[in-house]
């Protein structure tokens, strides 16, 4: 790998791994030579394991993004040190890593946004630690832009927009619902609803070959498959 002289870094929880994060990272990697991606393993892994996450994380990674630009590092045991100086931490243990820059979000713990004369001000103005902090806007999808917005340029109001709040598309996994598309990447909803509902169906092997086209060979298919072929009629529009 060639020396990379701008280094960026962001922590992530990927609970679930959804578009905005996939957004945060694009912008990443098109300003800087490499971005490496902390995931953070909670104290309690009860609901969602780890190994799910990482390997969520990963897929969306070696599938969506140039391999040469991105890399995981899983964070094992930060939370230990979780608290009013998380954010702080962070931006050293990233700067300890070689990054040049540290990217979060505004609701990021310990960061202390405020503003002063109508300025954005964080923790990180009353202190200089070695790295480039940059702290990033809310994105939101927008029923008139059709696409995904920062809430600063998007013209329409707050009625309009649909967030990305991970607890809430994760609330509606536990529900055994798939999440719509444009909150996250089926393959991905399809994992977590593998893992939180195994051996939902009883007859998988039948409603697989009903609701999926084939080519009349004989496969053993998993949930995870059932999960993506059945994401894809709900978006089939021409019935609609």
């Amino acid at each position: 790998m060639k020396n990379k002289e701008k280094v960026v870094g962001m922590t992530m929880h990927a609970k679930p791994i959804h578009r905005v994060h996939e957004k945060i990272m694009r912008q990443a990697i098109e300003k800087n030579d490499l971005l490496i991606v902390f995931l953070i393993k909670n104290i309690q892994e009860d609901e969602v394991p780890y190994k799910l996450r990482f390997e969520s994380l990963k897929y969306v990674v070696e599938n969506y993004f140039p391999k040469d630009k991105i890399i995981i590092i899983p964070l094992l045991n930060t939370y230990i040190f979780s608290g009013v100086n998380e954010a702080i931490l962070d931006a050293m243990m990233a700067k300890n890593f070689g990054c040049t820059k540290f990217i979060m979000g505004q609701t990021h713990k310990g960061l202390g946004i405020y503003y002063e004369a109508d300025h954005l001000k964080s923790i990180f103005d009353s202190m200089d630690i070695g790295i480039e902090i940059e702290t990033i806007n809310e994105y939101v999808y927008c029923d008139k832009c059709k696409t995904i917005v920062s809430v600063n340029s998007c013209p329409h109001g707050s009625h309009h927009h649909i967030s990305y709040h991970s607890d809430s598309i994760f609330e509606l996994i536990k529900t055994g619902l798939m999440p719509p598309t444009i909150l996250m990447r089926k393959e991905i909803s399809a994992k977590f609803l593998a893992h939180m509902f195994p051996n939902r169906f009883k007859n998988l092997q039948k409603l697989y070959y009903d609701i999926a086209p084939n080519k009349g060979l004989i496969e053993e298919n998993r949930e995870e498959d059932f999960y993506i072929a059945l994401m894809k009629l709900y978006q089939t529009s021409s019935l609609t």
